[in-house]
């Protein structure tokens, strides 16, 4: 990414949270309903049922994720974790749930200037 911005290009990437990619152990049964958060200092491949397939999914801890923008040129601009909005939720109950954890980890970079 790095190589194909201009100096003061933007990127932003989206991965599923670390707090999610540490362990899937509590998805055994389906839907979650305890967010289990272990070997979360163990980087590396993650087996996981997903959508009626098994898929390879790599945790990286936040402090990875910082470090590979920071060490590749770029300034990281913000950090976002993704926290639900009540009013996109057809029961409080649901929405509950979602305020948990968060889902998604947001980064914002930006190419430094030449």
């Amino acid at each position: 990414m790095y190589k194909a911005l201009r100096p003061g290009g933007r990127v932003i990437v989206s991965v599923e949270h670390p707090v999610i990619t540490s362990n899937f152990a509590s998805l055994a049964e389906g839907r979650r309903t305890a967010w289990l958060v272990d070997d979360y200092f163990k980087p590396g491949a993650r087996v996981h049922r997903w959508l009626g397939c098994e898929v390879t999914k790599y945790h990286h801890t936040l402090e990875e994720y910082f470090d590979l923008f920071t060490n590749a040129g770029f300034a990281i601009e913000r950090i976002r974790e993704s926290c639900p909005n009540k009013d996109n939720f057809l029961s409080e109950e649901e929405y509950e749930r979602r305020l948990r954890i968060p889902l998604f980890l947001f980064i914002s970079a930006s190419k430094l200037k030449g």
